[in-house]
């Protein structure tokens, strides 16, 4: 079984609730692991899935507004199924780095997996 990660991927979006956060945009922390379906052993790019295509498409839905990070975290994990067929599961976490309550620091993470 193989899998792919991308991990430490960072993103500045206007993602949350509050009304700061759509003003000020906040920085994440996007971590992906992909298992591919395929258990042969791999030797062209048409085998496996392209992480560049994968950076890109979590980067486009950053873009969007999403008012939770379950709500993100569950659109990434649906589209990466969708665009690329060999994909078996896939587990995504998103961290918010910064958090708009006073006095709290440290980070805040969600993870959704598919089945």
């Amino acid at each position: 079984m193989y899998t792919i990660s991308l991990h430490n991927l960072i993103f500045d979006a206007f993602l949350g609730i509050f009304p700061e956060e759509q003003v000020v945009p906040g920085l994440f922390k996007v971590d992906v692991d992909i298992t591919l379906a395929n258990q042969e052993r791999l030797q062209a790019l048409n085998q496996t899935i392209d992480y560049v295509s994968i950076y890109q498409l979590i980067s486009k839905l950053f873009e969007t507004h999403t008012a939770l990070l379950e709500q993100l975290s569950y659109d990434i994990a649906h589209a990466i199924k969708q665009a690329f067929p060999l994909v078996d599961t896939v587990r995504v976490t998103i961290a918010k780095t910064h958090l708009p309550v006073a006095g709290m620091r440290g980070a805040v993470s969600v993870s959704y997996i598919t089945s």
